[in-house]
């Protein structure tokens, strides 16, 4: 009772009763607000592919990622003495520039808003280093995990309210109190870039957590190797180029095909010829929260030869191999194109499978082999790094 009267005499959202998709967005809305509050100027994707939003301040650029999430445990609270949350971070989202960040956003039972801002290695710290240590796992980073290149790696934070850990907040035994409402982060970076903690967290294998001329020559190896066996047979070589060509980042999984239909509303067909046509080179488009002057583009790019850094693309997470988007018989390793039917099998009688052109390995049920790129597709250089641009549209 004294929550609902909290509520109408403040005039505030139930955001218990908000639909989910409705409650993603909220969230992302209230982030922008917090970010005004400090002098921040805030941009919105035209098209919601990862990056939430953008912070601009004194020529400064911050990318930021929202997860927000309610109470999971409602039916049980008052048998528990925590709060759970649940969010999903994914290998797409491991982008190494430091001016990139993570707010996570939960709603705790009195309907208060709890703000924790994360930057790349405060994740990866999370996830690996700050870790009790625990016999039960077999790797001692949790982004060394099946369910992380899945993209199916489930956080379950919790917040204590009562007990002897009443205040604290948690995640699989690594402490998250040293994040909450922590906005000054985004104004100091201390790095330039994150790439090499990124390369040490996730990979298994010991070799390629390296990143020397060496490691670069046997990427290299591998997929020259790869595509020579591929133009063996000219028909699936020339669709999976085509393929490749047509590989754009993917819209999130949620369906979400945009941040606001509204923002077209506010552009004249010579602005919108203007934006888009910067489209054609990759910039994704952010437009200022309030304000109709100019745009902002934005688009990741490897760090050494400068060219898009496509996370759509995919390589074997075994032997980095490229993901040519082709799929192989399990019995003489033909090639087929990715898009074969379904239950086609090859004329020796073999079944056609996601498999790696190189080092044999099979994607199916929980295996996932194929991950986002870490090598350059272009030049094999395993760092990424963002650009920025601002363009003109009218005076205000």
């Amino acid at each position: 009772m004294q929550l609902r009267e909290r509520m109408r005499n403040m005039d505030l959202i139930d955001v218990r009763r908000l639909p989910n998709k409705e409650f993603s967005l909220f969230c992302e809305f209230k982030v922008a607000f917090e970010l005004q509050k400090r002098g921040w100027e805030v941009y919105q994707p035209l098209i919601d592919r990862y990056i939430d939003l953008i912070a601009a301040k004194n020529g400064e650029y911050r990318t930021i990622q929202v997860k927000s999430s309610r109470i999971e445990n409602i039916p049980t609270l008052n048998t528990q003495e925590y709060e759970s949350y649940g969010l999903t971070m994914k290998p797409k989202d491991l982008f190494h520039d430091a001016r990139h960040f993570f707010v996570w956003v939960f709603v705790d039972r009195n309907m208060e808003f709890h703000y924790f801002i994360l930057d790349v290695k405060d994740f990866i710290d999370v996830r690996y280093y700050k870790l009790p240590r625990s016999s039960r796992r077999k790797y001692d980073s949790l982004l060394m995990r099946g369910e992380w290149r899945w993209g199916t790696d489930r956080l379950h934070p919790r917040h204590f309210f009562k007990g002897e850990n009443a205040g604290k907040w948690e995640v699989e035994g690594a402490e998250l109190n040293e994040y909450e409402n922590k906005w000054d982060k985004l104004e100091t970076i201390k790095a330039g870039s994150y790439y090499i903690e990124c390369i040490k967290a996730t990979e298994i294998d010991e070799k390629w957590r390296n990143f020397d001329a060496e490691i670069i020559r046997k990427w290299r190896e591998n997929n020259e190797k790869a595509e020579r066996m591929l133009k063996q047979y000219p028909e699936t070589y020339e669709s999976s180029l085509k393929l490749l060509k047509e590989a754009v980042e993917e819209v999130s999984e949620e369906g979400e095909e945009g941040i606001l239909d509204a923002h077209l509303l506010r552009l004249n067909e010579e602005e919108a010829n203007k934006i888009f046509k910067e489209t054609a080179e990759r910039w994704e488009i952010f437009l200022p929260l309030g304000r109709t002057d100019h745009i902002l583009l934005f688009r990741p790019v490897c760090s050494k030869c400068g060219r898009y850094w496509n996370t759509a693309l995919k390589e074997c997470f075994y032997c980095k191999t490229k993901y040519f988007r082709v799929k192989i018989c399990e019995r003489c390793n033909k090639p087929f194109p990715e898009n074969v039917k379904p239950k086609q099998k090859c004329d020796c009688g073999g079944k056609i499978v996601k498999k790696c052109i190189n080092c044999g390995e099979v994607e199916k049920d929980r295996k996932r082999v194929f991950v986002p790129i870490t090598f350059c597709w272009y030049c094999g250089n395993r760092e990424n790094k963002f650009e920025f641009k601002r363009v003109k549209m009218r005076d205000e």
